[in-house]
């Protein structure tokens, strides 16, 4: 018999440390997944705490229960159908009142919950003192303050949530006698028509269906009820247009923000500082409208400085064992094999020591507070090149993975920008491509290359960007950008941020990588990768100058960027090292130009045909091709003039 699991839910808004606490709990055992029938993603983990099993289950970062984006959508449908026992929500203590307004929703779910203020000791630095005992009177919940970034206050919140016997009621004093009175007539009616829901469900129903924020036939089906609670909607609402003359939207959401005032004002004092904080005084350096900008290129070289030291560093210790594992007989099955070790090695001692260190230095930004800083600067560039201000947010994600960024597009509501975006997120070196261009320049082309070649990327973002924009010209708004408080990274989380991104390597990428590295061993032998070599030909050698076996390499590169690598070493029949001998300098940087900007993934385009349509996908193809083309040959022509 299966061991019973405690299945709790982890919610919180963005920025809130909910995931810090996910990762401190679960570690390297966490698993992504994806709500059912979208690509919103949630993390799942198991732990086990005196003999008991329990499930966390980690939503997506959320502002309000409005239905809004897919991930307000999704996530509050989970809430409503998807069975679990207990809700944990997490609240940046440092911001209170605005997060409470979250809270306030949650609590008119009727499920069992606890509130957890973490970063207590940000708002203590800020001069923010909460009295716990107060609030939890106030809310009628257990409050547990907590660091999660250094693991205090989890052992607090897992006693309570083992002895704790957790009542249920629905939180319904942000409403006043007479608007909870037109509340309770739509509640009657859904009580008539829907069955098997507790009363703080249909409470919750009937507030959103008033608010306008949920449509009743997303409650009821039948024509009937439909039509009595339409009929009391309108009467409600002239109710509200007498007395308040607002709408009743606009009325609950300003009581539910004026409640969540309150309590803070009630739980909270405040203690003056007398001078800036240290978080504001880096700010004047690190947001300066000028010197921002140098301390975002040092800190940017930096990292892939950093990179580069350890990849050299280790990536020998890697390698050359597998060199001594290479059958020098001939035969399908022992060029197999060797085409296995290719796939092997490839994934061991080239992605690894620079994949895992870039990952590693990307989390630690994020978990300092320096990414939001940095979006914030890019912000002002975006607008000189005619973006929507929230195109950052996607670019940024672009450098860890493009299917992401593709999806992040949805924040920006305009259609036209949202195109615009995603047509330039593929323009964007993904880890795996930088992989390729940090593992070739360290070993044959230097780093001032590298650090050339992502510059030249920057540039050509924003000239693309431009000569898109200028196809339909439209005002670009601006974005609204939460920036965190600095904080001190936990080691352990950040290590598993970068296993989770190292995990999706392992069994995905890898296996791939040495599948492809046999299919084109066993293309070799066969003599088929003649073929398509010289259908490729007067591309890859007469234009771009590159050599003739390179052809089936460029096409394997589109199912994933880091083939690029590890067939063209399987392509010229040698190991990394060993290129040199094979390809001249002025080669190997026409390929990692063209590597770096030419179609993106096949996972790349098909989350841009999930996001738009067949068209955007084959614009995006064209684009980065033609962008591509154009690069590597002035790649080409400047080493034949040096």
């Amino acid at each position: 018999m299966p061991e019973k699991k405690l299945k709790i839910v982890l919610i919180g808004q963005p920025n809130c440390g909910k995931s810090t606490l996910f990762n401190h709990l679960v570690g390297f055992k966490a698993r992504i997944s994806n709500l059912p029938g979208t690509t919103v993603q949630i993390e799942r983990g198991e732990f086990k705490r005196g003999g008991k099993l329990f499930e966390i289950i980690d939503l997506p970062g959320i502002y309000s229960l409005t239905q809004g984006d897919e991930a307000e959508n999704r996530t509050l449908k989970f809430l409503l159908e998807e069975d679990y026992d207990l809700m944990v929500n997490i609240l940046d203590a440092s911001m209170l009142s605005r997060g409470l307004e979250l809270t306030l929703q949650l609590l008119k779910l009727g499920k069992p919950m606890v509130l957890v203020l973490n970063m207590v000791d940000e708002a203590n630095r800020k001069g923010i003192h909460i009295d716990v005992k107060k609030l939890e009177k106030i809310l009628n919940i257990p409050v547990i303050p907590a660091i999660a970034s250094r693991g205090i206050g989890i052992k607090e919140l897992f006693d309570v949530i083992e002895n704790s016997n957790f009542k249920t009621s629905c939180f319904l004093k942000d409403l006043p006698g007479n608007i909870l009175k037109e509340v309770q007539k739509i509640k009657t009616i859904l009580s008539e028509c829907i069955a098997h829901k507790s009363e703080c469900t249909l409470f919750f129903f009937a507030t959103k269906i008033l608010g306008g924020e949920m449509a009743p036939w997303d409650v009821i089906s039948e024509e009937r009820c439909l039509d009595r609670i339409n009929t009391q909607i309108s009467e409600s609402r002239r109710v509200f247009e007498k007395e308040f003359s607002m709408e009743p939207e606009d009325v609950i959401h300003a009581l539910r923000h004026h409640t969540a005032m309150t309590i803070a004002e009630k739980v909270v004092t405040f203690k003056r500082k007398k001078s800036y904080s240290i978080d504001e005084r880096i700010d004047q350096i690190v947001m300066h409208p000028f010197l921002g900008y140098i301390v975002m290129a040092f800190v940017y070289l930096g990292l892939f400085y950093l990179v580069f030291k350890i990849g050299s560093m280790v990536e020998g210790y890697f390698t050359k064992p597998f060199e001594l594992l290479y059958s020098q007989k001939t035969g399908l099955a022992f060029s197999l094999w060797n085409s296995f070790i290719d796939g092997l090695s490839g994934g061991i001692g080239i992605v690894f020591p620079y994949l895992l260190p870039l990952m590693f230095f990307i989390s630690l930004l994020e978990d300092i507070g320096y990414i939001p800083r940095a979006a914030y600067l890019m912000d002002t560039i975006m607008h000189r090149f005619g973006l929507h201000g929230k195109s950052v947010v996607p670019l940024l994600l672009g450098y860890g993975c493009n299917v992401p960024a593709i999806t992040a597009t949805r924040i920006i509501e305009e259609e036209r920008n949202r195109i615009l975006t995603a047509l330039l997120v593929p323009f964007i070196p993904c880890s795996a491509r930088l992989t390729v261009l940090l593992a070739i320049s360290n070993k044959f082309l230097g780093p001032l290359f590298a650090v050339g070649v992502l510059l030249i990327n920057l540039l050509v973002v924003g000239i693309v960007g431009k000569l898109l924009t200028l196809l339909k010209k439209e005002d670009s708004p601006g974005i609204v950008l939460e920036i965190p408080s600095y904080r001190t990274p936990s080691l352990k989380i950040t290590l598993s941020k970068t296993w989770l991104h190292a995990k999706e390597f392992l069994f995905i990428a890898w296996p791939m990588l040495i599948a492809g590295s046999m299919v084109l061993g066993a293309i070799q032998f066969y003599g088929i990768e003649q073929i398509i070599n010289s259908i490729l030909y007067p591309f890859t050698s007469g234009l771009l100058g590159l050599p003739d076996k390179v052809g089936v390499t460029l096409l394997f590169g589109i199912l994933r960027k880091e083939l690029t690598l590890i067939m063209l070493q399987t392509a010229m029949g040698t190991p990394l090292s060993g290129l040199k001998n094979v390809m001249s300098n002025a080669q190997l940087a026409t390929f990692v130009v063209f590597s770096v900007f030419y179609i993106p993934c096949i996972a790349t385009l098909a989350a841009i045909y999930r996001e738009f349509n067949k068209k955007v996908m084959f614009y995006s193809i064209l684009l980065s091709t033609t962008v591509a083309t154009i690069l590597a040959l002035l790649t080409r022509l400047l080493y034949s003039w040096l």
